[in-house]
């Protein structure tokens, strides 16, 4: 049961590793494309003091080579299926 309904926290959008490794530090809890953290705060599961979105860290390439493929920690599968060396390099 909610005691009041209402639960704040800071929100904070670093642009460097170091930031967003700082903002966990301090109990920050991390969100990105497809977490389901604001699910979880909405029905109060989860009930973090600080949220740090890390989307505007480097971690969007997607690399294609004779060795393999290797996949940034940020890429939406939107943007790795529609790659066009993966599409041609791993068609379904």
């Amino acid at each position: 049961m909610r005691e009041s309904g209402v639960y704040p926290f800071a929100f904070s959008k670093p642009a460097t590793e170091s930031a967003a490794l700082a903002a966990g530090a301090e109990g920050g809890r991390y969100i990105a494309g497809g977490t389901t953290l604001v699910d979880l705060m909405r029905e109060t599961v989860e009930r973090p003091t600080r949220v740090v979105d890390i989307n505007a860290l480097p971690y969007r390439g997607i690399a294609v080579s004779s060795e393999g493929l290797r996949v940034g920690a940020l890429v939406r599968m939107a943007e790795l299926a529609a790659h066009p060396g993966v599409r041609s390099q791993y068609p379904c």
